[in-house]
């Protein structure tokens, strides 16, 4: 309807269909929320959603000053809940470095790697949220090699650390192996708790 109007207002003739059903109308309820309803990576998208909220109040003082009726917009904002101030923490951390490094590459990172990702300071929370942020993988700093269980855990995967004392290839060679990490993790081929 609003770019109906907007063209009836350029002095074209829109056409507009309603079929008298609900329609998707009803379901957002007017709602504005374009960086609550933005997905990972889509930075120009919500960039266009922002404009676009931005520009609502004056379009709704428009609608409401041709009409004679009012629209009901209301700029309440809009609450995004997090799990808990922890939740959203994690969240605002992987999101800003991954903005850092969109801003230096002109790309968004699709893998993450936990900057700190040993047991007490990466685990199943902060696996979940990398996955619901879009991240393809994300490799902690637990030590170990890849095997097929970690299809189901992509973004709990470990890593080989050749720094410090193991820089040299005989250490490579027994890290690659899995033999040391084998010890390490106690046989366990998957640490993702």
């Amino acid at each position: 309807m609003a770019c109906a109007w907007e063209a009836a207002r350029r002095g074209l003739r829109p056409c507009v269909l309603d079929a008298g059903e609900p329609g998707a109308w009803q379901v957002a309820a007017g709602m504005l929320a374009p960086v609550a309803e933005s997905d990972f990576g889509e930075g120009a998208l919500t960039a266009l959603g922002i404009r676009a909220a931005e520009g609502f109040e004056a379009f709704c003082a428009e609608l409401a000053e041709a009409s004679g009726e009012d629209p009901g917009f209301r700029p309440t904002g809009t609450l995004i809940v997090a799990r808990d101030a922890d939740d959203a923490a994690v969240r605002r951390e992987m999101l800003n470095s991954a903005a850092v490094i969109e801003a230096a590459l002109g790309r968004r990172p699709a893998h993450f790697s936990y900057p700190v990702g040993d047991r007490t300071s990466a685990g199943p929370r902060e696996f979940r949220i990398a996955a619901e942020l879009g991240f393809k993988t994300a490799v902690t700093t637990r030590p170990g090699v890849l095997f097929p269980e970690h299809a189901q855990h992509f973004t709990a995967l470990p890593r080989l650390s050749l720094n410090g004392e193991y820089q040299e290839s005989r250490y490579a060679k027994v890290l690659i192996s899995g033999t040391a990490t084998a010890i390490w993790n106690r046989f366990r081929r998957v640490d993702a708790a």
